[in-house]
């Protein structure tokens, strides 16, 4: 019996504790305003996570690099590049927009200040969006001062490879994007899909095109007047007055799913379909489809991490799928909120992180994807303080906007606290039972363990329950009033911590 509590012990261990130690990431700038967020522009390049700070007269800002440590985050780019708003990469360059003089220009650099230079200058036009389509190639839109015009361009990092693929009414404000293949497909984000009609790119003036010729020039002229599209890499999925289909690269076929359609995303050989009203599955090895009644949140943007596609229902809980019926489960414990009209998700491999309105502030709610344990991640702000919620991840740990009274708007990051052994007792051993437990835990220390050390229990929000004296070899602790769920235990002697481990209370 106590080998399999050993057992389970080590396996526990094996999935990530969520135990959390958020701290200021660095004082980046003057002021009580010093290092604002930019809006969730950041890129990983080169091994490095690299980040917009926003300065309070919008002309200060910079482009920072950090791997989640206060040590190892540097400016890399200074206030010569004024007002950026959109940070990418290829495989060569950062790609980035600023407005350094009388016009907006778009930037290459090697992450230094004297290996960034401009690309191209564009008089009277302000880009309005950014994305790579390729390891190679950026796509943005620019759009004129009147908001009445936008243009699709692509760049390589190179002033010859900065082209314009065409005049299209993306407007920015409306704007959803997926991908098909090697390019990426824009339709509308708004209720009536009449501003304008989906249009793919591949980058070259040759490849862009709205969605109804690129599909045409296939199969020819089987469709027309498509008004909503959503690629899933292999498949496109439209709206038309013919109804709803589905291409394949050489067929098109019909698909009954309601609605237009605003997201789609590949899953192995199923394939997510959000419309405006309904969820699809769409099995590739078959063409089987099924409609799944869980209405989605309309503002919501649903995200694809490892083997799941996550997002909000109209009800305002996040669910979950790997594209299969019996996979879809709710997993938050909370809602939206009220006033939460651009509900935010982001997740790593471990976890997935969602916002939520509770009173007056803005949350961050954690969900452990290994134990679908749910907690308080932070209150990220007060309502009415102008940030939005939005996180990115650096090395080990996740970098989160964030509002507090003494540093205003600044970044924090989180770094999770090591569950393993860390010192030379590697024959050392802690045993926790029952383990899930209901009322009463059972720790039991190895000999070599010294008295007098302390144990303390956390929540898996970091929140400290309890700490005691450890005076015996073995403890029974009281979980009277513990709410179910995960608690992270470590033990610090005089020369520190020594042992961490988790438990999950029924």
């Amino acid at each position: 019996m106590k080998c399999l509590a050993i057992l389970f012990f080590f396996i526990m261990l094996s999935f990530p504790s969520f135990a959390q130690t958020h701290s200021l990431l660095k004082n980046i700038g003057a002021g009580s305003e010093n290092g604002i967020p930019a809006d969730n522009q950041s890129t990983t390049w080169k091994g490095k996570t690299y980040f917009i700070s926003y300065y309070p007269d919008d002309f200060e800002n910079r482009i920072w690099s950090t791997d989640g440590t206060a040590a190892n985050t540097f400016e890399v780019l200074s206030s010569t590049y004024p007002d950026i708003d959109f940070l990418t990469s290829t495989d060569n360059y950062l790609i980035f927009n600023a407005w350094p003089g009388d016009h907006r220009g778009i930037f290459r650099s090697n992450g230094t200040q004297s290996g960034t230079q401009l690309i191209m200058e564009f008089p009277s036009q302000r880009i309005v969006f950014m994305k790579e389509v390729s390891s190679t190639t950026v796509v943005f839109i620019t759009e004129n001062f009147a908001n009445d015009s936008t243009y699709l361009w692509s760049t390589d990092g190179t002033t010859n490879g900065t082209i314009k693929l065409g005049q299209f009414e993306l407007k920015p404000d409306f704007l959803r994007f997926s991908y098909y293949g090697n390019s990426i497909l824009f339709t509308e984000k708004s209720t009536n899909f009449s501003y304008f009609p989906p249009v793919i790119t591949d980058g070259t003036i040759q490849g862009t095109m709205l969605v109804t010729d690129f599909i045409n020039d296939v199969i020819a002229d089987d469709i027309s007047n498509v008004t909503s599209a959503v690629g899933t890499t292999d498949f496109i999925f439209v709206n038309t007055p013919d109804g709803n289909k589905v291409f394949d690269g050489t067929n098109v076929k019909n698909f009954n799913l309601a609605g237009d359609y605003i997201h789609g995303f590949k899953l192995g050989q199923y394939h997510v379909l959000f419309s405006t009203y309904y969820i699809a599955l769409y099995d590739s090895s078959d063409g089987s489809a099924l409609e799944l009644f869980v209405e989605p949140s309309y503002f919501s943007e649903p995200i694809a991490n490892q083997e799941y596609v996550f997002f909000h229902n109209a009800d305002g809980y996040v669910y979950q799928t790997d594209g299969t019926p019996s996979s879809i489960k709710k997993i938050s414990s909370k809602t939206i909120g009220s006033l939460n009209y651009d509900p935010y998700l982001f997740a790593t491999d471990d976890v997935l992180l969602y916002s939520t309105n509770q009173g007056n502030n803005v949350e961050l709610w954690v969900v452990d994807l290994a134990t679908s344990m749910d907690s308080l991640f932070n209150i990220v702000k007060p309502y009415g303080y102008q940030i939005d919620p939005y996180a990115f991840k650096a090395g080990d740990h996740i970098v989160y906007a964030r509002y507090t009274a003494m540093e205003g708007n600044e970044y924090w990051v989180y770094t999770p606290l090591q569950t393993g052994v860390k010192d030379i007792w590697s024959t050392t051993q802690l045993i926790m039972s029952p383990n899930p437990v209901e009322n009463e835990l059972t720790i039991t220390l190895d000999q070599e363990i010294p008295l007098h050390s302390r144990l303390f229990i956390y929540t898996s929000a970091g929140q400290l329950m309890r700490s005691s004296h450890v005076e015996t070899q073995q403890m029974r602790v009281d979980l009277t009033g513990f709410s179910a769920g995960q608690y992270f235990i470590r033990i610090e002697t005089g020369s520190g911590i020594r042992f961490g481990g988790v438990f999950v209370k029924k």
